[in-house]
């Protein structure tokens, strides 16, 4: 009964892959097989998404391919929907390719931030855990674990995520700001600033650190300094304000830590 399950899953899968390369062009068909390959793979984001699809598809119905070859190219084109924002799309991508491979980590990576990107937390969680559990080297993994631990208020985990990416992968600005976060989320101004200012030193215009730094500031009562970084992460990102608001619940006061800071009255 197994068997059969799985032979009508991969026809079902085969039938969808076959309408989507419906409308791939005659050039497409007629590119070398090493070629295709490298579109599909588009390691260095040169191709356009829409030319890397139709090229992972292409490669899914053509040829006599392994469940393992499959998984690869499935968590490209993963890949790809990601970065076209169609996260439907993406997430069963993701899950064919590692419905094909169970051991395919980059397929586990990817699907951890489709999983961050339609706010599921939680499974983001589990996906960038799977890849630390085989490959515990992998900085991009922690810091995914970092962020998405964040969103869940999950503080000290989160601080810790970021503590060990930034050990493998020393100054990474982008998770100086993410541990910088967690820090002014557990009140420690005196961290969060620090590590606001590291990863300013190395990319003076990151929004998250400048609107960051400027809460910190305002709650060590330094209304002049932080009203400037949060005026100038404005001007960087006109939405930096909502969007740290939805995730992290941050937000610019000349109140108290506690109107900032959601679950300060728990924390101290």
């Amino acid at each position: 009964m197994l068997t059969l399950t799985r032979i009508h899953h991969s026809l079902v899968v085969v039938a969808l892959a076959l309408a989507a390369t419906a409308c791939i062009p005659q050039a497409s068909a007629g590119t070398k097989e090493a070629d295709k390959q490298e579109f599909c793979a588009n390691k260095a984001d040169i191709y356009l998404t829409d030319f890397s699809i139709e090229a992972c598809s292409f490669l899914i119905v053509s040829g006599d391919r392994t469940p393992k070859d499959l998984a690869v190219i499935f968590s490209y084109r993963c890949k790809e929907y990601l970065a076209d924002k169609k996260f439907d799309r993406a997430l069963r991508d993701c899950n064919e390719a590692i419905w094909l491979d169970v051991n395919l980590l980059p397929a586990y990576q990817i699907r951890g931030l489709v999983y961050e990107q339609a706010r599921q937390y939680q499974r983001a969680v589990a996906d960038f855990a799977q890849v630390i559990a085989q490959q515990p080297a992998s900085a991009s993994a922690w810091e995914g674990l970092c962020r998405n631990e964040l969103s869940l208020d999950h503080i000290r985990l989160a601080i810790s995520a970021c503590s060990e990416s930034l050990r493998l992968r020393p100054g990474d600005a982008t998770t100086y700001v993410t541990r910088g976060l967690a820090y002014l989320m557990s009140s420690a101004l005196d961290e969060a600033i620090a590590d606001f200012d590291t990863a300013l030193r190395a990319n003076p215009a990151l929004p998250a650190a400048l609107y960051g730094r400027g809460i910190a500031k305002l709650n060590r009562h330094d209304s002049e300094n932080g009203e400037a970084d949060i005026a100038a992460a404005k001007l960087l990102q006109g939405d930096i304000a909502k969007q740290l608001a939805d995730r992290q619940r941050l937000k610019a006061s000349r109140g108290s830590m506690a109107s900032t800071i959601p679950g300060f009255d728990e924390m101290n």
